[in-house]
């Protein structure tokens, strides 16, 4: 059987990504310092979530 439901993907470019937490989240340390790492890292982020 074919399935009929399609999903449709829209990527979004940011020119000037920010990693901000969101306020009262707990955030882990290893995220933290990734984060830091990419501060800088390219001009570019093309971000793909595949659920």
């Amino acid at each position: 059987m074919t399935d009929l439901h399609q999903t449709y993907y829209r990527q979004v470019k940011n020119p000037n990504p920010v990693f901000t937490p969101r306020e009262g989240a707990g955030t882990l340390k290893f995220c933290e310092k990734l984060m830091e790492k990419a501060v800088g890292f390219t001009s570019r982020f093309d971000f793909a979530i595949h659920v």
